[in-house]
């Protein structure tokens, strides 16, 4: 891990079509590796999905995963605690998908009880869902796994949602 200052000088160095092939992706997992005379200067971001396991890379089968409690489990046992260890086990998994991101906890708050996807966000309580993920975040980070929040609003869709 670099310093900011040491973060900033190398972010100095970049051209700005660098800069911006960052705010990308070269697949649906990783960003792009800058190289400067064949050798890394700005290595790739990998990601993982979660927010119940680290899935790694794939949509198919075949990519094992633990599968922990959905979120609404955790949610009903009102622990940050829990949430806390939680987060430390998927993003051990994730270091196992060589990832440095893991793509959780889902925050959602829930519109309808009818959701396809609500088991991926802790409540329907915005205060128990930001305490939860607050703490799921926290245990990611003891690990060195970024963790990213998703899904704040409007996911809920069950109609024509990846369209």
């Amino acid at each position: 891990m670099h310093s900011p200052q040491a973060t900033a000088d190398i972010v100095s160095h970049l051209t700005i079509q660098e800069k911006i092939s960052l705010l990308a992706a070269v697949d649906w997992w990783r960003t792009p590796t800058i190289r400067r005379d064949n050798q890394i200067f700005v290595p790739h971001i990998k990601m993982s999905d979660g927010p119940n396991g680290a899935r790694g890379e794939s949509y198919v089968s075949g990519i094992t995963a633990a599968c922990f409690p959905c979120s609404t489990n955790v949610g009903a046992t009102f622990d940050s605690e829990v949430a806390f260890r939680l987060g430390q086990e998927i993003a051990r998994e994730t270091k196992t998908k060589s990832a440095n991101v893991l793509l959780a906890p889902t925050m959602n708050i829930i519109r309808s009880p009818l959701g396809g996807r609500n088991y991926e966000t802790y409540s329907e309580d915005p205060y128990l869902i930001g305490t939860l993920a607050s703490a799921f975040v926290r245990g990611c980070q003891t690990e060195g796994i970024a963790a990213t929040p998703k899904h704040f609003v409007a996911n809920e869709s069950e109609k024509s949602r990846t369209k």
